[in-house]
């Protein structure tokens, strides 16, 4: 396996930056939040869950333009000390890639990438805020993030998909 591989999203388990911890636990609470939601478990992405998952995306960039707005700490006496991701995620057991609903699964997917790249950033490794290189990986993964949801998911569901519904799918396996 390559270093890059991926095998446990929720590895490092902690890092230098408690700014990127600040991050990595609002995305993983989105995570959390978008696996027990309604439209987890139907073939919609309701506007409840739109706006839910907005708000929260919405509020990892205010986060993160906050702590980019101010000047970078001198720390000398407490770096290089670690600070803990808080995974809630990890700690209920969710199953994103088992989420029925397909856009649900993909904005999961999303939120696990941004997870992954901002634990393992070279601003991670810093005692607080981010490097350019970080916060441009971050804008690109946003704007996809809001994208999906304004574009892709106001347009194409929820759709008529009444052979792939719970019920369904569970009445044919009795």
């Amino acid at each position: 396996m390559a270093d890059n591989e991926v095998e446990d999203i929720y590895q490092p388990e902690q890092c230098r930056n408690f700014d990127v911890t600040g991050v990595v636990d609002r995305l993983d609470r989105i995570l959390y939040e978008m696996c027990n939601s309604e439209s987890a478990t139907t073939n919609d992405f309701n506007e409840y869950d739109q706006a839910r998952f907005t708000t929260m995306w919405g509020e990892v960039q205010t986060y993160i333009t906050a702590i980019q707005a101010q000047s970078r700490l001198d720390l000398p006496h407490s770096y290089p000390a670690m600070y803990s991701f808080r995974y809630v995620s990890k700690d209920t057991s969710v199953d994103w890639e088992g989420t029925k609903n397909s856009f649900v699964r993909d904005l999961c997917r999303l939120v696990a990438n941004a997870m992954v790249q901002w634990s393992r950033s070279e601003s991670a490794d810093q005692s607080n805020r981010y490097i350019p290189a970080d916060e441009n990986r971050w804008n690109l993964i946003f704007n996809r993030g809001n994208a999906m949801v304004e574009t892709y998911a106001k347009e194409a569901l929820p759709g008529d998909k009444p052979e792939s519904s719970d019920f369904e799918l569970g009445k044919r396996g009795a």
